[in-house]
């Protein structure tokens, strides 16, 4: 552990401070032990380790200031539509390892991907759309609404706008 600054030649005391953690075009304080110099530069210092659990703490305040999903609560809906994190980020047309960064808490998700996720998680049909359209098949039967069938996708509740076409173009048939 450093004692002496290489910036100024300071001392270097751990300490309770407040940081300024700046990710994208937002800026959040927050509060933590760190090892702070107490000389002229006043520069910051983390232990391995450190810094990964600023970056998450500072992206859950922007997430419940913004009113964002949780890095909880996309790993829950993932799991519960039966998708690994690759077939998600497949799914919402993602860059890879975008969703493991999500759940890790270490990336935040824009406004529209969260509208999106929330849409998947509220509305059925815009799920089995999207599985349809980016030809996705989940690992497991989702726990949500909608139900696999050879060759199509069925919303079990029925409707007009639920009613899965089969690749061919035809009515999927519901399963009896």
């Amino acid at each position: 552990m450093l004692t002496t600054c290489p910036e100024c030649g300071g001392r270097i005391e751990r300490a309770r401070h407040t940081v300024d953690v700046h990710i994208g075009r937002r800026t959040v304080a927050v509060e933590g032990d760190y090892s702070r110099c107490t000389g002229d530069c006043a520069e910051c210092y983390f232990a391995a380790g450190e810094m990964d659990a600023v970056i998450s703490r500072a992206t859950d305040v922007i997430r419940a200031n913004e009113g964002l999903l949780t890095p909880a609560d996309i790993k829950s809906l993932r799991k519960r539509i039966g998708l690994t994190q690759p077939q998600l980020e497949q799914l919402l047309g993602a860059g890879l390892k975008t969703v493991t960064r999500w759940e890790k808490g270490t990336v935040i998700q824009n406004g529209a991907t969260d509208t999106l996720l929330r849409l998947i998680r509220d509305v059925p049909e815009a799920l089995t759309y999207l599985l349809r359209a980016r030809q996705v098949v989940p690992k497991m039967v989702p726990t949500l609404v909608p139900t696999l069938v050879p060759n199509a996708l069925v919303v079990s509740a029925p409707s007009a706008a639920s009613a899965a076409l089969t690749p061919s173009g035809s009515r999927a048939r519901r399963p009896r």
